[in-house]
């Protein structure tokens, strides 16, 4: 692999060696002396919004004589204030499956700077759009879930802790609703989905009474720590401990106890094709939390937050299936498509499911 040495001024976010050297000396667990840094690796796969990263290699000497080097994943928000640091001190707290967060600094305009261990990207999980079909893998993906899910935050926690509430976002899900067909009736979105919209126009009204039926459901269950962001791209695979890690917390809050899976394991198909998997989540949960969950529980709950994640997620799909921007390809055609038959997949799960009847 090839080594590119760095300009400390210009490579690290513009840190000095003096703010640097007290975090690689916790890091090494002595006084560090003298380092230099060279890249060895680069940021791989999704990126994200949030953050700009980067993964040097400290080459270090310490007060006691010790040489030695240690690769360290950096990340700078982009938004100033508190962002991930305050979950990272709580969730260390509960053993929570994380990477351990050696120190952090903000600059002037206060933007967070973290110094996170380098775990490896995963390399054993198909991409999110196919990854379901490999058991072994899914079962991996729900395991962390259930153990960062049954975490019970103190009160100091709490109070730190955003809650998901979904009124406003079901009632908005109604306009993204008329907005989507109007798009689609107007050939917007391409003659698959102008189709697919004609022959549904009759069920429109029908559909947004469904949506906001739901509010009160939700509102009914109960509360517990989300994730709010759990995909294969969020998570790392930690060698030492043979486990994987979840990562990217500026989602984390309060919200429906299940809404981290309801994605994976809620919808109607779900329901019918993973009863193993929607018993390996759950007794993975119970097995850690303080309150048992029956199955017939489970299911109920997932398979209502299966609709309201998708339908209060629609503006998303929406706005890339009309512009074409992603990440995973320049091609905006290509993007289009994809998210254009997204919309198709989803609202025709939604719509044939029998308790969608009024």
């Amino acid at each position: 692999m090839r080594v590119y040495p760095m300009d400390i001024n210009k490579r690290i976010f513009g840190l000095s060696k003096s703010q640097i050297l007290p975090i690689l000396s916790n890091i090494v667990g002595d006084k560090v002396l003298s380092f230099d840094i060279n890249i060895n690796h680069q940021v791989q796969g999704y990126r994200g919004y949030s953050a700009d990263k980067i993964i040097p290699t400290f080459t270090y000497i310490t007060e006691s004589g010790l040489t030695g080097e240690v690769t360290v994943f950096i990340k700078k928000f982009y938004d100033s204030g508190p962002v991930e640091v305050h979950h990272y001190v709580y969730l260390q707290k509960y053993n929570a499956p994380i990477p351990r967060m050696y120190g952090f600094l903000t600059d002037t305009e206060q933007h967070e700077i973290l110094f996170l261990e380098y775990l490896e990207p995963i390399g054993d999980v198909e991409a999110c759009r196919t990854f379901t079909s490999n058991i072994e893998h899914f079962r991996k993906l729900l395991s962390v879930a259930a153990k960062f899910n049954a975490i019970k935050p103190s009160d100091e926690y709490i109070e730190h802790l955003s809650y998901r509430n979904f009124d406003n976002g079901l009632k908005n899900a109604v306009s993204v609703l008329d907005d989507l067909f109007d798009h689609a009736l107007k050939g917007e979105l391409g003659n698959d989905l102008k189709q697919f919209c004609l022959e549904s126009q009759h069920e429109l009204s029908n559909l947004q009474k469904f949506t906001l039926s739901l509010i009160n459901p939700i509102n009914h269950i109960e509360i517990g720590l989300l994730h709010g962001d759990i995909y294969p791209e969020n998570t790392c695979w930690n060698k030492d401990k043979s486990e994987l890690i979840i990562i990217d917390f500026e989602h984390v809050g309060l919200g429906p106890r299940f809404y981290d899976v309801a994605l994976w394991l809620g919808s109607p198909d779900h329901i019918k094709k993973y009863n193993d998997l929607h018993q390996h989540y759950l007794g993975q949960y119970n097995d850690l939390s303080d309150k048992l969950v029956t199955l017939k529980d489970f299911v109920n709950e997932v398979f209502i937050l299966w609709f309201a994640w998708n339908l209060t997620g629609l503006w998303f799909p929406l706005g890339r299936a009309l512009d074409g921007l992603n990440d995973w390809t320049e091609d905006r055609e290509e993007g289009r498509q994809f998210f254009r038959n997204e919309l198709i997949e989803t609202l025709s799960t939604i719509l044939r499911d029998k308790k969608f009847s009024m």
